[in-house]
């Protein structure tokens, strides 16, 4: 579904990404991790073409990324950034009702089916009660959700985020992980950039392990998050344990 072959990125004249190459297949719940400044949040604009690739190769579905006009690709993929800021005071529905931007006809009201969608989506996410509430109002936890609702109605194959759980408390970033785990058991594909291993370790099917602007290692998250790499990687000492069908890590 996504093919990423001797990707490199510049800004300025320092070199974030070198040679990255992976390829993702369709449905996947998939995490990049790193340390901080390893290129995660740069890979995945680059995913979204909010960054220009300056040389490589980005495939969508067979085709390079470069040949979708702006609206065929905010079909293809929704994007969820670390950050969003809201410059007028729109109400949680009319933000997420911009989901449906792509599909609309400049100057035509919202149709039917558009305000159905927001409305599914929003039930699907738990915020149809807050649709009357200024955005700028809501807590953190309830934003978030808005915003993935947001992503959801654009209706896409593929779902982006950069770092959603990053300034929540602990019981909205469980919320809002087994969310996106409902959301791609439903179908669609997710790659989420996590700085939580434990998150990843239980909610995540596939790793891409960055450090320093490459691809370091890729595979299944118990491949992946093992005592060695953890170790080697993010140069902390740790133990690894099961409880459930769960894993969890923790600092030695």
């Amino acid at each position: 579904m996504i093919e990423v072959k001797d990707l490199n990125f510049f800004a300025g004249k320092k070199k974030i990404l070198s040679e990255v190459s992976f390829s993702l297949s369709e449905g996947g719940f998939n995490a990049i991790i790193g340390n901080n400044g390893s290129g995660k949040t740069t890979l995945l604009k680059c995913l979204t073409r909010n960054n220009k690739v300056n040389n490589g190769i980005i495939r969508l579905d067979n085709r390079d990324l470069n040949s979708y006009s702006f609206k065929e690709l905010a079909k293809k993929i929704a994007f969820v950034p670390q950050h969003t800021d809201l410059m007028f005071d729109f109400s949680a529905h009319q933000l997420v009702l911009m989901g449906r931007t792509p599909y609309q006809r400049p100057l035509y009201s919202d149709s039917s089916e558009d305000l159905k969608i927001v409305e599914q989506s929003m039930k699907q996410t738990n915020t149809w009660h807050l649709r009357n509430s200024n955005a700028k109002t809501l807590s953190g936890g309830e934003f978030q959700r808005v915003i993935i609702a947001r992503a959801l109605a654009q209706q896409t194959p593929v779902l982006m985020l950069d770092e959603p759980i990053s300034n929540l408390d602990i019981q909205h970033q469980f919320e809002i992980m087994s969310l996106l785990k409902q959301i791609n058991q439903e179908g669609r594909t997710v790659i989420i950039v996590l700085h939580d291993l434990n998150m990843t370790m239980q909610y995540c099917d596939n790793v891409l392990l960055m450090q320093n602007g490459r691809l370091a290692v890729q595979g299944s998250a118990k491949e992946i998050l093992n005592k060695e790499n953890i170790e080697h990687y993010f140069n902390v000492k740790t133990e690894i344990y099961e409880s459930g069908n769960r894993i969890f890590i923790s600092k030695k």
